[in-house]
């Protein structure tokens, strides 16, 4: 999450992501445990060639203002 929340490129060595919005919107790229898929993301990679991912809905870094919004609206009922 945070290599796709600062731009950063990321390579996970397994086939499954723990928020798939960092590969399907984000810097991440899945390769599983094969060599070659490895070696075609690095040199995507090196060749400055990486995708340009997009920040998910919400990954503005203000949930903690949404939460407190909602407690308070949730206070004056």
């Amino acid at each position: 999450e945070e290599a796709t929340f600062l731009g950063i490129p990321c390579i996970t060595l397994n086939t499954y992501a723990e928020h798939p919005e960092t590969w399907r919107m984000g810097t991440n790229v899945l390769v599983g445990e094969e060599p070659a898929a490895l070696a075609k993301a690095m040199d995507t990679l090196m060749q400055g060639e990486w995708k340009q991912g997009q920040l998910p809905e919400r990954w503005d870094g203000r949930t903690a203002e949404r939460i407190v919004q909602i407690l308070l609206s949730q206070q004056k009922d």
